[in-house]
């Protein structure tokens, strides 16, 4: 009998305290894929609040409904060029870093975003 994925996912952020105000998956990880750890995260109560950004160079439209249908916050197709890729990562944590309020993530405050 196999781990849930997440009972295998929740010891790692039991002994991250406090939680990251923002989650960055790709599709494509090792052992877990980005929708399974979504999947996971949404699933949990304890993390269900925390906003998840996948970044992926897949813009299979199929991905992007996945994406959104397992709750996630945004999705981001990676640029094919290291300059606005950079420019990319800039504008997210700048999004996200605009969305906090007193150092907690909105939905963590009852808002939706």
């Amino acid at each position: 009998m196999s781990a849930s994925p997440a009972t295998t996912l929740w010891p790692a952020f039991a002994i991250r305290r406090p939680l990251p105000d923002l989650i960055v998956l790709d599709i494509n990880m090792p052992g877990m894929d980005g929708f399974d750890v979504l999947e996971a995260i949404k699933a949990d109560p304890g993390l269900v609040h925390l906003p998840v950004v996948m970044l992926s160079a897949s813009d299979n439209p199929a991905d992007v409904t996945r994406a959104y249908s397992l709750r996630a916050s945004a999705y981001v197709v990676k640029a094919h060029d290291f300059a606005t890729f950079l420019q990319q990562i800039d504008a997210l944590v700048g999004f996200w870093t605009l969305c906090r309020v007193s150092g907690k993530p909105l939905r963590a405050q009852g808002r939706g975003l």
